[in-house]
């Protein structure tokens, strides 16, 4: 859900105390199907919706409910979509070039992992409400499976090329560490004058991505389906930052194989900011959806 609910979190903390005072909304209806990439994961309704707590304040269930359909808002949902296309740009334009696409390739398929983001987060948000029961949640999720399948065949059909879809797995694996890098990272190498080469970023990148599957209790933020509001308070944030502490631990360790010592420390300070943030984005997610 982090890498999904990033890019708008600003928005949606700006809304927060203003979406808390209005009543509950009807739910989504059901999205249409039947093209790649549709959102057929999302199709699914919550049952039904959330009422208003004591004193008429808005629960978190119907927070998040508003907060779906605040989407369906023709002007915040053009800000949200091309939120996405500019983190699509962010993350995989290097990938783009790798595949040699022309601008109409190009543009094909970031209208297909458009379609895969906006999936990501529409369930995000269906997974964040406090009412769901453990059915309707497996129900969810092995909805988005078959969805993120049907989705796959669309993009490997795209490319037509199973080393090229293969290599943008490994991208879509990565994004986590592939944000990191992107919003923190190369600020702090360039701050040096030591900017990482294209080798050192991959092993970096291989490096994170093994210290997080390493690291036990730490949340996949690419997958979705582990997210649970009504897991998410404070000893669970502060289980994952002291999970995050340790992984960037053993990534600058590990990193002392390929990096010289002023890179090092532009690593450190890349991953003290980027855990500030990290907080900041759970922090947020939880006054809007979990429990204190």
């Amino acid at each position: 859900m982090e890498v999904q609910l990033q890019a708008a979190q600003t928005e949606i903390s700006r809304l927060k105390e203003d979406l808390a005072k209005k009543p509950a909304l009807p739910l989504l209806p059901p999205p249409s199907s039947g093209k790649p990439g549709a959102e057929t994961a999302a199709s699914s309704t919550d049952g039904a919706v959330a009422g208003t707590g004591p004193g008429g304040s808005t629960s978190t269930a119907s927070r998040s409910e508003m907060l779906r359909n605040m989407f369906k808002d023709p002007g915040m949902k053009a800000l949200i979509e091309q939120q996405q296309l500019s983190q699509i740009e962010l993350l995989y334009s290097r990938l783009f070039d790798q595949l040699g696409l022309t601008p109409e390739e190009k543009d094909n398929f970031k209208n297909l992992l458009g379609a895969r983001t906006k999936a990501q987060m529409e369930l995000g948000l269906k997974l964040m409400d406090q009412n769901l029961t453990p059915a309707k949640r497996k129900e969810l999720a092995e909805g988005y499976k078959t969805y993120q399948a049907e989705s796959d065949k669309a993009i490997e059909a795209f490319l037509n090329n199973k080393d090229d879809f293969n290599l943008f797995k490994r991208w879509e694996g990565t994004t986590a560490e592939r944000t990191k890098l992107n919003m923190v990272g190369r600020n702090e190498f360039a701050a040096i004058n030591q900017p990482l080469s294209p080798q050192q970023e991959e092993q970096l990148i291989d490096a994170m991505l093994i210290a997080r599957q390493e690291t036990p209790g730490i949340v996949n933020s690419n997958d979705p389906t582990v997210m649970d509001a009504s897991q998410m308070n404070d000893a669970f944030i502060q289980k994952q930052m002291q999970a995050m502490e340790a992984a960037d631990a053993t990534v600058l360790e590990r990193a002392k194989a390929f990096m010289s010592p002023e890179q090092l420390q532009a690593l450190a300070k890349m991953n003290e900011q980027f855990r500030v943030m990290a907080r900041a984005g759970w922090t947020a997610s939880q006054s809007m959806f979990g429990k204190k």
